[in-house]
């Protein structure tokens, strides 16, 4: 509730919630099949509000009653409806309210098409909106329930049942509609039934109306340009992550407004934020065959804790499904020839290790031995290789329960990724590292910059546990300087999720005055999906020079001094050079988007020798 009352939406409605018979079961809407009649213009849409169960979880298990809408003569939807429509079009939408005890407010289909649009549809009422559409875009159409309670609190008595009210909008140029895919999420929340991993309520995460595995596997072919609109009708924070390749975002939008991005500013990246109902366009094109993940990082929207599946204990001895993994996650199969490549190799040797543990404990401490270096440390030490080198990593798991590791942001064969139970082709898919078994990862990172590597099984014990770290892929040619190179990685305490820098609370870096260091910023926390990272001393804010994101560098506009403050989302990695001028204490800030201050790093600048 928190995301509404920001947003601001005070609408005060009638009724209560009573009994009521539900309507057909919720159908999966895979946005493939516009919905309305189109002529001379008009686009005529006739929708309901209404009852419905929704299976997220596949149509055999329990179902979890929601409201939704429906079009006329068909079944209700998660998502809603599609709407899309040429430019120029005037939406016509006719929306009954089947509800006999609750209100409705629809926003997105009127003429304000903004957060400010009350309009209001009784119970057993039904109302016309219209709006003309007139530049190209990706929108969203969304509904609310609310009342307002005895102490004049408004709020919604379902608990989330109407998170599932909402659809994609989508204007194409006129004449012209681009080959693509439409993705909505969805997030239902039960704040009865808490989650047993702290206080949060149980929820249901969804994608085109399906939560994982039970989403749609989307295929294509090697060389393919593929096309994604993102449309996140949620109230939450979602930083979507694709595995083994790079997208450029070409527009942002939301409710109202849909920006393209100017060809000059668009930048590689794997990781994009989506805040609340916001919309994005993407393009990207597979660097390799085989098996992918597009997810959400907050990883409480990657296990499986919703109230219609319970997620078995990787201590227990249970089947996990591809590592107790469930909610924001779409499966890209990428056909076409995997290339084999016996160059003989550098090795490297990283062991998954546990310690001081306690039994029972729910999360240990875990730590990676990188070649024997830095033993039980969080993070783990930086693996430093070189573009285009040739390198073997031997994995060798010595914990009492399996693992596998992810190689985040590399452009890497499928069956090394790390997804254990789907990376990979055909029969060949990546197996789970057994205790006191072994694997041997095989790549030539492409690309220079920063990267990371972290567990992607139980994400929430063993990532939350301190596995993850630094990789590091130089300049063919060059070597790491250690003098000028720091890495700086926000992750999580262990039992207590408070935020750590390095794995400390505030750690102190050396630097020298006049001298110009290169800062790998990494976010790999497991909940916070909205933070900053900036350098202020005496409270004011110094300068730095951003040069790359997520491993691949900015174009060239976008690298140039300016204010040292960077929004940082999970699985983030930004690299800026500072050149502090003077010595004394600098302070390099985590703070949240409203700018509370989490964590502080201290910069000792001392005088040049």
């Amino acid at each position: 509730m928190t995301h509404l009352h920001a947003l601001g939406l005070l609408v005060c409605l009638a009724g209560s919630f009573g009994g009521h018979a539900p309507d057909a079961p919720v159908v999966a809407n895979d946005n493939r099949t516009p919905a309305g009649t189109l002529a001379n213009g008009v686009l005529t849409l006739h929708l309901r509000v209404t009852h419905g169960i929704w299976h997220p979880d596949g149509d055999a298990d329990p179902g979890a009653d929601v409201l939704a809408f429906a079009e006329e003569g068909r079944a209700p939807s998660i998502p809603g409806p599609l709407v899309r429509v040429p430019a120029g079009t005037l939406i016509r939408a006719t929306i009954r309210n089947t509800l006999a005890d609750s209100s409705i407010v629809v926003y997105g289909l009127s003429g304000a098409r903004t957060l400010a649009d009350t309009v209001r549809i009784r119970p057993g009422e039904t109302r016309t909106l219209e709006t003309r559409v007139s530049a190209p875009g990706t929108y969203l159409y969304r509904g609310l329930t609310w009342v307002r309670d005895t102490h004049g609190t408004v709020h919604d008595p379902r608990l989330g049942s109407d998170g599932m009210l909402g659809g994609a909008l989508v204007v194409d140029p006129p004449g012209a509609r681009v080959r693509d895919r439409i993705l909505v999420i969805f997030q239902w929340r039960d704040s009865v039934r808490l989650h047993p991993v702290g206080d949060m309520g149980e929820e249901l995460l969804s994608i085109n109306g399906k939560s994982w595995p039970h989403t749609e596997r989307l295929d294509y072919q090697l060389g393919d340009t593929i096309r994604w609109r993102i449309v996140n009708a949620s109230f939450d924070v979602h930083p979507m992550h694709l595995h083994g390749a790079y997208f450029t975002v070409t527009s942002r939008g939301g409710l109202a407004t849909d920006s393209v991005v100017p060809v000059a500013d668009r930048h590689l990246e794997v990781t994009e934020r989506m805040n609340p109902l916001s919309t994005a366009s993407l393009q990207w094109v597979p660097a390799h065959a085989g098996n992918w993940l597009f997810h959400c990082h907050l990883n409480f929207h990657l296990m499986a804790h919703a109230p219609l599946a319970a997620m078995p204990s990787a201590t227990s001895g249970a089947p996990m499904v591809m590592g107790g993994m469930a909610g924001l996650i779409m499966g890209v199969r990428v056909h076409g020839p995997i290339a084999a490549d016996e160059r003989p190799r550098r090795n490297l040797r990283l062991v998954v290790e546990q310690y001081d543990s306690v039994p029972g404990e729910y999360v240990p401490a875990f730590s990676y031995e990188v070649d024997g270096a830095r033993h039980r440390t969080i993070p783990g030490a930086p693996i430093v290789v070189t573009q285009n080198e040739p390198i073997a990593i031997t994995v060798v798991n010595h914990l009492p329960e399996p693992t596998s590791v992810h190689w985040h942001g590399l452009e890497i064969q499928s069956y090394y990724d790390g997804v254990a139970g789907f990376d990979g082709y055909a029969k060949r898919i990546e197996p789970l590292i057994a205790p006191n078994d072994s694997f041997v990862v095989r790549m030539a990172p492409p690309r220079a910059g920063t990267f990371i590597y972290h567990s992607h099984y139980d994400d929430i014990r063993q990532q939350g546990g301190g596995l993850y770290g630094a990789f590091v892929v130089l300049p063919a040619g060059t070597r790491w300087d250690p003098a000028h190179e720091r890495v700086i990685m926000l992750g999580e305490a262990r039992d207590t999720s408070a935020l750590k820098i390095n794995g400390v609370d505030h750690p102190t870096i050396p630097m020298i005055a006049g001298e110009t260091y290169r800062l790998r910023l990494i976010n790999i926390t497991l909940d916070r999906p909205a933070v900053s990272m900036s350098i202020v001393r005496n409270d004011s804010l110094q300068r730095w020079r951003p040069i790359a994101r997520d491993g691949a560098d900015l174009v060239a506009r976008q690298v140039h001094d300016g204010p040292a403050r960077i929004p940082i989302t999970i699985g983030e990695t930004d690299d800026v050079l500072f050149t502090p001028r003077t010595p004394g204490r600098y302070a390099l800030d985590v703070r949240t988007g409203r700018g509370e201050l989490l964590r502080s790093a201290e910069l000792a600048v001392a005088a040049s020798p």
